[in-house]
């Protein structure tokens, strides 16, 4: 994957280089599907505005930016993980999302990747935490045989 960078002041685009990756980490909160998820992941945006403005090494200042994530190059094979744990900084607390959240047997990456490149994946395993809270519980793997 890469990330793009543009600056709302100089209208520069900055790409960074291609970083090679084994793991997809996913934010579920307030979604229903994968599909949801990596939708907000890599086709929509980022706004880099007030305190994390974008620092612009051509306007050599903080700036408001936009950052886009594209897949180019896939991992032959793909782990997600999927955010169920997250911190609540009102309470100082890590919470369990416990919504249900789908996930298909078969998975096609391509609208989600910008090269032409084999995106098709299959469900080969599931690792689940059962348990109540973030503070406890057991962590089960189903494989497929």
């Amino acid at each position: 994957y890469h990330d793009e960078v543009k600056c709302h002041n100089c209208s520069v685009l900055t790409t960074t280089r291609d970083t090679e990756f084994f793991e997809l980490v996913l934010h579920i909160q307030g979604k229903k599907t994968i599909a949801e998820s990596l939708k907000q992941t890599f086709l929509e945006c980022d706004k880099l505005t007030g305190s994390n403005k974008y620092d612009c090494s051509n306007c050599n200042s903080l700036q408001d930016a936009i950052k886009t994530t594209h897949l180019t190059i896939l991992p032959p094979v793909l782990n997600i993980q999927l955010l169920r744990f997250v911190y609540d900084t009102k309470l100082g607390t890590k919470n369990k999302i416990t919504d249900d959240f789908q996930f298909p047997f078969k998975l096609d990456m391509a609208p989600y990747c910008k090269a032409s490149v084999p995106t098709s994946y299959e469900l080969s395993g599931v690792l689940l935490h059962l348990g109540p809270s973030a503070h406890g519980g057991h962590y089960v793997a189903h494989i497929k045989d």
